[in-house]
């Protein structure tokens, strides 16, 4: 049986039970992929925070001017902070390696999906009021507009 047992890749040592050397592998293997998922969730929250809130920032420094425009852009700024936060948060409640299960992530991608489109649109329509007051031809404002169009993509 000895001579056996060096074969199959995954029994290290004679004295180790064949059976639960394979349990553990195939758990390892089954927390694997949840663990990738709970890495790519943390990342989405991650980056679609950073990117919106790169996008707030240079409409900030190129509408220093007006008031209520950098107040606006600081409240949106700070509800695509708030639910990026409550999303991450949410998504390490639901998922849990130790136990190899994650919760009903379709809700939360659907609510997360609809505050992403709404900060989406908030964010793309938050120069358009600016654009509008330029002392600039119908041209040159369609085309500022078509600009920051761009981050809406």
């Amino acid at each position: 049986m000895g001579s056996d047992l060096g074969h199959i890749p995954w029994a290290v040592s004679e004295g180790e039970s064949l059976l639960l050397r394979s349990e553990r592998i195939i758990k390892l293997e089954t927390d694997r992929p949840l663990q990738i998922r709970l890495t790519g969730y943390s990342l989405y929250w991650t980056q679609m925070c950073a990117v919106k809130l790169s996008i707030l920032l240079l409409y900030s420094r190129i509408f220093t001017v007006a008031y209520r425009f950098r107040v606006m852009t600081w409240i949106t700024a700070a509800i695509v902070v708030a639910y990026s936060v409550a999303g991450l948060v949410g998504t390490l409640a639901l998922c849990k390696p130790a136990v190899g299960t994650c919760g009903n992530i379709t809700t939360m991608a659907v609510v997360s999906s609809a505050l992403n489109i709404l900060t989406d649109v908030l964010i793309f329509c938050l120069p358009l009021q600016q654009v509008y007051r330029l002392q600039v031809t119908t041209r040159q404002r369609i085309g500022l507009a078509l600009i920051f169009a761009t981050g809406f993509l």
